[in-house]
Formats: C-alpha cells, sequence, structure tokens
C-alpha cells in the first residue's frame, strides 16, 4: 500500500514536471535556460537550484539570476493555477 502511494505521487511529481518543461517553452528566451536548469534540477534533486547555480550556469550577475529564477517561478505558478493543480502546487513550489 505504502508503495502505490509513492508510485502515485512519484508519477504526478513527473507529469507536473513534464507541464512546467511545456511552459518552458512559451517562456521568453532569457527565461528559458533558467526555467530549464530550474526543472532539470528539481527532476534530479527534488528541489530548484539555488540562485548562485543558476547565475554560474547563465554567466549571469547574482542579481539576474535572483529576478530570472523569481519569473521562473511565478510563470510556473500561474501556470499550474491556471490548471487547477493547487494541492500539488504547494508540494512542488
Amino acid at each position: 500500500m505504502i508503495v502505490e502511494a509513492s508510485q502515485a505521487s512519484e508519477s504526478d511529481l513527473r507529469s507536473i514536471l513534464g507541464l512546467l518543461e511545456v511552459q518552458t517553452l512559451a517562456m521568453p528566451q532569457p527565461l528559458q535556460a533558467i526555467a530549464a536548469l530550474m526543472v532539470h534540477e528539481y527532476e534530479r534533486d527534488q528541489e530548484f537550484p539555488p540562485v548562485r547555480a543558476i547565475a554560474l550556469a547563465a554567466h549571469s550577475s547574482l542579481g539576474a539570476a535572483e529576478r530570472g529564477r523569481k519569473a521562473v517561478l511565478l510563470a510556473f505558478r500561474r501556470h499550474l493555477i491556471a490548471l487547477h493543480i493547487v494541492p500539488q502546487l504547494r508540494q512542488l513550489l
């Protein structure tokens, strides 16, 4: 029973991350790279990368990386809310 719940949660998470990957393609070009990195890191580590990691990957300042991260999280949040994925939203973001 516990294994089934865990598999369902993992499946739900993969589905949500797939939706976020689709949303990434709709973002302006500068944010696409940040969003793709964030989704990839979340798939791997189950948490979004810190601002410093985003800045290093994007070859940008910490301020620009922080603004980009916030913009991506806001876009993800809006997209998931529009799709009525509210319970999972709290867990993911």
